[in-house]
């Protein structure tokens, strides 16, 4: 497997932790072809681990709708952007992003 040290091989671990700290990323297509198998149109999505926003960009694409956490602030950016992305797409389900941090007061 690509990144992953040989046997014997010295290990870095800040490296290690760097490579980690920004996450694994999957295709859009694998992504896409794993909602579309466990789920149909309208279903919602949780991602515990939203990351860059690629399952909650792909649930929007097929018509799906995604729920996502993430406690590193920095990935907002990116996950706006690719949510914004998603949102111009024609068969989105809906084009929201509605942001809750830690500590806001949440409105029913």
């Amino acid at each position: 497997m690509h990144g992953l040290p040989k046997s014997g091989a010295k290990r870095e671990p800040g490296k290690q932790l760097a490579r980690l700290k920004g996450g694994l990323e999957l295709p859009d297509e694998i992504v896409a072809r794993l909602i579309r198998m466990f789920s149909v149109k309208g279903n919602t999505f949780l991602d515990p681990f939203l990351g860059s926003g690629t399952t909650t960009k792909v649930a929007m694409q097929t018509e799906r709708n995604s729920i996502g956490y993430e406690t590193d602030e920095s990935m907002l950016p990116l996950i706006r952007e690719k949510v914004v992305l998603a949102s111009t797409s024609e068969n989105c389900l809906q084009d929201e992003l509605t942001i809750i941090k830690r500590g806001d007061q949440i409105s029913a």
